[in-house]
């Protein structure tokens, strides 16, 4: 999950945002997540998400359940990307 600008030209669409949340689906890190557990559902955030709402607890959500695990770079720029698998406990080695 990631929130932000999408541009579109005669190609489609394109942008950052759109990489980073690209990325987060593709990450190996998500993908041993998904393979670790019998949980039905795998959640990856980027920072953006977890700095602007998974850290700031608001009713329903654990912070303490996100793990960072995802290093990805986009365009020169180190992001980071969190990831739960709720209800489950997993640490991935």
């Amino acid at each position: 999950m990631h929130a932000g600008e999408i541009h579109y030209d005669s190609r489609g669409p394109f942008g950052e945002a759109l990489d980073i949340a690209c990325r987060l689906v593709d990450a190996p890190e998500l993908k041993q997540a998904t393979r670790s557990t019998s949980a039905p559902l795998v959640l990856a955030v980027s920072d953006h998400i977890f700095q602007s709402v998974v850290r700031h607890r608001y009713s329903g959500i654990d912070d303490n359940a996100y793990q960072p695990l995802v290093r990805m770079d986009i365009g020169g720029r180190e992001h980071r990307g969190w990831i739960s698998v709720p209800d489950t406990t997993f640490l991935i080695h």
